[in-house]
């Protein structure tokens, strides 16, 4: 036995593709800035809240698909009201 890795026993460790950025070589510029741009447009989606009203719908019909469910208008109105009357929440 070899005085390797006391998990691995000396071989080598797996492969994590994961962690690597891989991009396709058919991607190309064009597909590359639209990737971009899907990703920016997902993290100030979630950086805004806009996402929140997703989330709501997806876990309100997960957990009873007939259940009334608020309007954007009144989701945003009763978040608006949650966040105001705490305000020791945030820092601003």
């Amino acid at each position: 036995m070899t005085a390797g890795h006391p998990v691995m026993d000396g071989r080598r460790p797996p492969d994590l593709p994961h962690l690597e950025l891989r991009l396709p070589v058919r991607l190309g510029l064009f597909g590359l800035a639209r990737r971009c741009g899907r990703a920016v447009a997902w993290y100030l989606r979630e950086l805004t809240g806009e996402s929140d009203y997703d989330r709501y719908l997806a876990h309100r019909i997960a957990l009873e698909p007939s259940a009334k469910v608020m309007s954007r208008r009144e989701f945003e109105r009763w978040r608006l009201d949650r966040r105001s009357c705490r305000p020791g929440d945030r820092c601003c």
